[in-house]
């Protein structure tokens, strides 16, 4: 994915619906136990999407991006 493709898949997972809380819940528990979680400064982050890893970029943290209901699983996880 380049970074046209990045900038616009973010753009319309930020712009889009809520997930509901189910859902939400379903896709951190699924990101918590996953390989490519990492931890960072007391932050959880996927190291596959490519989102930047700073607290100034609040959405790559991933108890905010299960929230984006149209966000996805680089690794195909979530089956939502």
């Amino acid at each position: 994915m380049n970074l046209l493709e990045a900038a616009k898949s973010y753009l319309v997972a930020k712009l889009g619906p809520v997930s509901t809380p189910d859902v939400a819940l379903e896709r951190l528990q699924i990101c918590m136990t996953c390989a490519f979680r990492v931890n960072k400064d007391g932050n959880n982050y996927c190291n596959k999407c490519g989102c930047p890893k700073l607290k100034i970029w609040p959405d790559s943290e991933l108890s905010n991006k299960v929230m984006m209901e149209r966000a996805s699983c680089p690794k195909g996880k979530w089956r939502i």
